[in-house]
Order: C-alpha cells, then structure tokens, then sequence
C-alpha cells in the first residue's frame, strides 16, 4: 500500500495523534489516493479520494463538518419532512442525514461531484434522496461557468475565488423551481454552502423560506462574497428582513449562543450561521444556551 493511505488509514484509527492530522493531509494532498469507509452515522460506505481536502477529513473523521451535522441530527431533524442540500459537494451532509427525513434534494453544480453522490445512494441502495447537477442562483435556466478549484472540490465556485484547474458549464436552476417540481410542502432544512453564490441563491428561495420557515445553516464568507460581488451584511439582511436570527454553534459544548452582527466587518469572517425562525427556541438559563 501508498505510504500515503498507510498514514491516513492510521489516522483514521487514531494511531496517529489528532495534532498531526493536517500535516498528514498535506502529505497526502493533490495525489489520487483512494480508500473506502463506511460514514460515522448511516454506515454508508463510500470510495474516497484522501488527496482531497473535503474527502480526506470524511474518511479520518467519518463526515466533514461532524459537529454540525451531531447538531442537526440530534436537535434539528426527527425522521420527517425535507432536507435541501444546496451545494452538496461529495455529500458529507447528505449521505450522513438521509435516514433522517423523508426526502434530500442534493444540489451540486460540479458534475463529477453530483455523480459521486449518486452512485453512493445506488450502491448503498438509498432511495429517498434526488441529485440535480445544477447551479443554484435567482433564476432558472442561465448556462454559467463553473470554475473548478485546482486545490479541493470544495473550492468550485461560479466566481474566481481561488486558483482553478478547469471550467465546466452548467445550468442554473432556483430552490422555489426544485421545491415546485418535487412537490415539497414539508422543509425542515436548508444547507447552504456555495463559495459566493448564497445571496443569488437565497433570491430564487424567496417564496419556499417565506412560505415553509426552514431553519438555514448558511456559510458566511467575506472573501467569496467579494469575489461575488456583494457585502455580507447584504447576505445578512436577507434574513432579518424576513424575521430570523443568527447563531453560532459551539462546537464541543453543542450549543448555539446568539451571533452579534458586528462581527460581519471583520476582514477575514467566516463561518456557519445557524438561521432560525423567530420563535422556533427557547432560552434556557443566563448563560445564553438555547433550545429548539
């Protein structure tokens, strides 16, 4: 075996200490080096490529983004209504959630993300989960370029927020369309994380999160915004506007605590914001903890 799957593979199994994780990553990045698991909360087993970065923390840890999705599954969602994964990438969120409602519409732009996905739902028999190759924006059927990041999948973007290595065409398509297509009256939850795109996103779901009041779990990041074209505090008005509030997750305490807006300034912000409808928590003692 590759010296490289040996220490991921011991990575993985905790033989290596988590502090040496990223140099591992490092060791690994930009090689094609393939190894399969099974995801920490589905068991869905998955054929992944350890030299990319969103792919190598899925097969150490299970998933990307593990805290959050421990958050969701256990506060956010019981076994009921729809998911939309806007910006599903290799589908960390969608492959490790499905078991958790009655429906994921998954929504990847890059066209070899969305077929890994697919054929992880094939091979693993899932059937409640429906793939759209397609970029979310405001309106439907543009064909935009997608700038595909020569560093991790994570990185395609509709904007030129890093280095690319290809671009690739594809047609946009909004979440009020996919919402009317499938029939949807039960959103639970919208994921979004598209390198820039959120706002124009978030423009074509006008109707679906006035009409339905999902929670959002949202990126917030300066440096794709400005490449977008717009200011975050844009991003952020879109749902004040529309009666929500923002919190962050604390990630190993799993809790949220009230997002202070000034924080939007900071040159190099980004994060996860959690969007709840007003009225969709309760505050639960002094110390700012929140429940739904």
């Amino acid at each position: 075996m590759d010296l490289r799957k040996i220490a991921a593979t011991l990575c993985r199994y905790g033989l290596i200490p988590q502090k040496f994780h990223f140099d591992i990553y490092q060791y690994c990045k930009g090689h094609t080096l393939l190894l399969t698991r099974k995801l920490i909360y589905t068991k869905t087993r998955v054929l992944l490529d350890v030299g990319d970065y969103i792919q190598y923390w899925m097969y150490v840890n299970g998933a990307y983004e593990t805290s959050y999705l421990k958050f969701i599954r256990n506060n956010l969602i019981s076994n009921k209504g729809t998911i939309i994964d806007a910006g599903a990438n290799v589908g960390s969120y969608t492959l490790n959630l499905y078991d958790k409602a009655d429906h994921i519409i998954a929504v990847e732009a890059s066209g070899s993300n969305a077929a890994f996905i697919q054929s992880a739902c094939a091979l693993n028999h899932i059937k409640n989960v429906r793939v759209y190759n397609n970029a979310l924006y405001k309106t439907d059927g543009e064909l935009i370029e997608l700038y595909v990041s020569n560093d991790t999948c994570g990185n395609n973007s509709m904007y030129k927020t890093t280095g690319y290595s290809e671009v690739e065409s594809v047609q946009t398509l909004t979440i009020d369309t996919i919402c009317a297509e499938n029939g949807v009256n039960d959103i639970r939850l919208i994921k979004i994380d598209i390198e820039g795109a959120e706002y124009n996103c978030l423009l074509g779901a006008q109707k679906t999160i006035e009409r339905y009041r999902p929670i959002v779990l949202c990126e917030f990041n300066r440096m794709a915004a400005e490449a977008a074209g717009y200011d975050l505090s844009l991003l952020y008005d879109f749902f004040k506007q529309r009666d929500y509030e923002a919190f962050l997750l604390e990630e190993r305490a799993q809790e949220l605590i009230p997002f202070e807006e000034r924080r939007l300034e900071l040159s190099s912000f980004q994060e996860n914001l959690f969007l709840f409808p007003k009225k969709s928590y309760t505050k639960v003692d002094s110390q700012r903890k929140y429940r739904l």
